[in-house]
This record gives structure tokens, C-alpha cells and sequence, in this order.
């Protein structure tokens, strides 16, 4: 799974906007949700329900103003950007079934490998310069490697559905920082879809935070 989302994430990147991408890979909170339910026999909090369907709302705004999909590359990079949440998904409701009894850090490497495995034919031969390789180290420890560690570790305690509602965060900021950084203006649906989405995860980490509070005061008293 994580080889299948290193490879389609930048595949799905040189076809089509990252705003496209971000937004198809954005329905992964919703089914990680539904797989957890389904596989796990989880119960979602309705409070986790409503977040997520917060935010598809600002996402439908989004699909419906913001995004190319006029050219058939802009089709094709959503498709393959596509399996990247299905992949994502799988992956989350597994690290959080298996966190108790396996340590799946190991999986994030070989995901790499298999990954640079697989791509490798398309990438020969290397024409990167020594400023290139340096930038894109930063860019696999960094922007790649810690944040997939971060999330096996987030999934030993948080929940399934809570993890990649956090996740939808990467909405708001990758558009963000490719505005800011590569010159790509985002539309303006595109940053009404950053406000709900930003809604939508507060609301729901503060309700999770104020009810922890309740149960701890709750057993205080008690």
C-alpha cells in the first residue's frame, strides 16, 4: 500500500494539478471511515460523521468550481490519483488493527523501495544535477519519509477515521505552498474548500478534546 501511493501521488502530480490531486485523494476520510466500520466493526462517533461530511461538502464546491478536468490528462492523473486514498485507506484500518502487535515502521521503507524498484526503468537515465538530488533528499525526509512515520505512530493511539480526517489538513496546504512556492493560483473555490475542510478538523478534534475533558472530570468527582 505504500508503494502504491508513493508511485500514483507522483504520477498522478505530472498529469494533472495539485489541487486535483489533493482534492481525489480527499475522499480517503470517508472511506477509511466506511472500512473501519466494515472490517473492524468500529463505531464511528456521529460527531466524526458530520466532520467528514463537512468537509466532502466544501470538496463538491471545489469539484464543482475549482478543478480542470477539460483535458483528458487531467481525467487520467485524477484516475490514477484515484488509488491513492483506496490504497490509503487499507493501509490506515490495517496499522491501527495490527499496532498493538506489529511494528509496521519497517513497512514505510520497503514501501520506498519498492517503490524506487518499480519506477526505476522510467527514471534512467539520471539527468538530476547535485543541487537536484539535494532538494529532493530533503523532500523524501521531510515532506515524505517523517510524515509516514508520524502516522504509524499516530495510529497506535488515535482512531482510524480521526487520522485521516487530520489528513485532510493536506488539502488546505499543498495548494498553499505550490501558490506560494511555484506560482500555481489556486481558485477561489479552492480556498473556500481550505475553510471548511479547517472547520471540519477543529470542530472535530475540539469535540474529541472537550469530551475527554468531561470523562476525566467526570472520574475525578467520582
Amino acid at each position: 500500500m505504500w508503494a502504491l501511493m508513493f508511485t500514483a501521488f507522483i504520477i498522478a502530480l505530472t498529469l494533472t494539478t495539485t489541487a486535483n490531486v489533493l482534492v481525489t485523494n480527499s475522499i480517503g476520510a470517508f472511506l477509511t471511515a466506511l472500512l473501519a466500520w466494515l472490517v473492524l466493526r468500529e463505531s464511528v462517533p456521529a460527531h466524526t460523521w458530520a466532520a467528514i461530511a463537512l468537509a466532502k461538502a466544501g470538496m463538491a464546491v471545489m469539484f464543482g468550481a475549482g478543478l480542470q478536468a477539460d483535458e483528458s490528462r487531467h481525467l487520467s492523473g485524477m484516475l490514477i490519483a484515484l488509488s491513492v486514498p483506496v490504497a490509503s485507506a487499507i493501509n490506515i484500518v490495517m496499522l491501527w488493527h495490527s499496532a498493538a502487535r506489529i511494528d509496521l515502521m519497517p513497512a514505510v521503507l520497503l514501501g520506498g523501495l519498492l517503490s524506487a524498484a518499480a519506477t526505476l526503468p522510467w527514471a534512467l537515465p539520471f539527468t538530476a544535477t547535485p543541487r537536484d538530488f539535494a532538494i529532493l533528499a530533503v523532500l523524501g525526509v521531510i515532506q515524505l519519509g517523517l510524515p509516514c512515520m508520524l502516522l504509524v505512530l499516530a495510529s497506535r493511539t488515535l482512531r482510524a477515521p480521526e487520522i485521516v480526517l487530520l489528513g485532510l489538513l493536506e488539502v488546505v496546504l499543498g495548494p498553499l505552498w505550490v501558490w506560494l512556492g511555484a506560482g500555481e493560483v489556486p481558485a477561489g473555490a479552492t480556498l473556500a474548500c481550505g475553510v471548511v475542510i479547517l472547520i471540519a478538523v477543529t470542530g472535530n478534534q475540539v469535540w474529541i478534546w472537550s469530551r475527554g475533558a468531561r470523562v476525566a472530570d467526570a472520574h475525578g468527582s467520582g
